[in-house]
């Protein structure tokens, strides 16, 4: 699957709407990384102030512990359209 960047994907969406190619309303765009859905909210009539996407559900991998600069972290790989690694301390965790 290709990676999807969910800032250049709502940078492509204003662009689509700023040149009457997209409604400003939902629509979808079709990519090599699947339909993204795209949402967008203004306010008080101005033009679009947010824009959201839906890029999915994240595919997470097993949670790793690993010690940096003396200090361990809960590791977890993250997919979401692109690679993203979460660290938590481990002393903040609760141990529920």
């Amino acid at each position: 699957m290709a990676e999807m960047s969910g800032n250049g994907i709502r940078c492509l969406a204003q662009a689509l709407i700023d040149s009457g190619v997209a409604p400003l309303g939902p629509f979808s765009i079709d990519s090599d990384a699947g339909v993204i859905d795209i949402e967008t909210h203004s306010e008080f009539g101005d033009p679009v102030a947010t824009i959201s996407v839906g890029m999915g559900m994240p595919r997470v991998s097993e949670s790793e512990e690993r010690k940096i600069d003396g200090v361990d972290y809960r590791a977890i790989r993250a997919d979401i359209g692109n690679p993203h690694l979460v660290l938590i301390p481990v002393q903040t965790m609760s141990q529920e």
